[in-house]
């Protein structure tokens, strides 16, 4: 992975709207209001993940309309999350036993 896709994703809000994003095509708009950020904001972050080259965008008139760049991007999306979800189980499999139960996670 390059050194920009690499910073592109140090961001918890450019892995949102990646997340988003795996679910199909959307404007800067409707993925703003499906991440709850401003549409400036959302902006700014598509524009991040476009010029690391995990989102291609497309333009409709006044709309703009972003994807992820490639089927690899998805592979990359499903790899993280299955990684994130691996090593938050582990983390609360220690805790228990650690902690014998004391302590709830939330998700």
């Amino acid at each position: 992975m390059g050194d920009r896709a690499a910073k592109a994703l140090a961001s918890g809000r450019r892995i949102e709207l990646l997340d988003v994003l795996a679910n199909g095509e959307r404007t800067v708009d409707a993925l703003a209001g499906e991440v709850g950020l401003s549409a400036a904001n959302t902006s700014q972050h598509l524009q991040v993940l476009r010029q690391a080259g995990l989102v291609t965008s497309r333009r409709d008139g006044t709309s703009i309309h972003y994807r992820l760049a490639a089927p690899e991007v998805f592979q990359l999306w499903q790899a993280l999350r299955t990684l994130a979800a691996s090593r938050l189980a582990e983390v609360e499999r220690l805790a228990v036993a650690y902690l014998g139960g004391a302590m709830t996670w939330s998700r």
